[in-house]
């Protein structure tokens, strides 16, 4: 009885957390817009393990069937169950990058790695990778539409280029470099927002805000406000003040300034440099791609691209190049 009567307060708050939770309940907004407005950071690690839950519950499903594999008991199922975390992931980054906080950058990491992980476990997983094969040798015996044929070979590849078949040790190798550049991508990002808000211009002369519009000036001379510095103007690094001052103010020198600190972010000497990070991401990346059979990061990354080569990209760019100087 005392078991039970624990299980029924377990399941209940289960129940609570994911009824207050907005990212798992259907928004009551027009057209099914995220309620961005009820979102908060604390929300979305919940939200991530209960779908990634639910996607490994089909997963399994797909795995334990014992019926030969078809397009609509393996590949579909598979595809619908990315449906939900690939909409959180959209909230995710959208909220990440555009109202970035502590508590974001805090969680991220943790959601970095869990999504990473589960990939992981899902493209090395060999017994669903050859559920798929079969699908993908077998797709006009099974007479599969445009559609479904497209969908099957695109998962099927994807799969495939990223270590479908390689051997256990090999596949562990590849989830520990995987889980090392996810961490250094996130420590680049987050040291170029580090730099990003690390620079401010304070102007105190009308002359240095010449061309710039009304707006900008305005939302410069608040920002300078909030800092205890009323009757001057701040810009900043972030896009709402750099591409208005690049793009209209007068002062050349002034637009140098802010330039060269924009494109210098992540390379200067202080604790957000980013070069010891780009070092060692080059280097897993090789690593990752020779592992899984390619010369080279960029063979890899084309492999499934347009271009298909390295040499197509370079090639596209110098034809672009040549064009542009006439």
């Amino acid at each position: 009885m005392k078991y039970i009567f624990i299980s029924i307060i377990v399941l209940g708050s289960l129940s609570l957390i994911q009824c207050s939770n907005p990212l798992l309940t259907k928004p009551e907004t027009p057209f099914g817009v995220p309620a961005f407005d009820k979102i908060k950071p604390s929300h979305f690690k919940p939200a991530f393990r209960k779908e990634i839950k639910t996607q490994q519950v089909i997963i399994k499903k797909i795995l334990d069937n014992k019926t030969k594999p078809t397009f609509k008991n393996t590949v579909a199922p598979l595809e619908n169950s990315f449906i939900k975390i690939r909409n959180l992931k959209g909230i995710f980054y959208t909220i990440a990058g555009t109202k970035s906080s502590k508590s974001m950058r805090k969680i991220s990491k943790d959601i970095s790695l869990m999504l990473t992980k589960n990939m992981d476990n899902i493209r090395l997983n060999n017994k669903l990778f050859k559920k798929i094969e079969h699908v993908y040798v077998h797709r006009k015996v099974l007479s599969l539409k445009k559609e479904q044929s497209r969908l099957t070979s695109v998962i099927y590849y994807d799969l495939k280029r990223n270590g479908a078949n390689l051997n256990k040790k090999q596949k562990s190798e590849l989830k520990t470099i995987n889980k090392k550049i996810v961490s250094l991508k996130l420590q680049f990002r987050n040291n170029l927002l580090g730099d990003t808000k690390n620079f401010t211009l304070i102007l105190d002369k009308k002359n240095q805000i010449m061309g710039l519009p009304e707006s900008a000036v305005a939302n410069a001379a608040e920002r300078a406000k909030k800092k205890g510095k009323s009757g001057k103007w701040i810009f900043t690094l972030d896009s709402t003040s750099f591409w208005p001052f690049i793009q209209n103010a007068k002062n050349r020198n002034l637009r140098k300034k802010i330039f060269l600190a924009y494109k210098n972010r992540g390379n200067n000497k202080n604790k957000f440099n980013n070069t010891k990070v780009i070092s060692q991401l080059i280097s897993l990346r090789l690593k990752k791609a020779q592992l899984l059979g390619y010369k080279n990061f960029a063979e890899f990354k084309t492999s499934q691209e347009m271009s298909k080569t390295p040499e197509a990209v370079i090639s596209f760019l110098n034809n672009l190049l040549q064009l542009s100087k006439k």
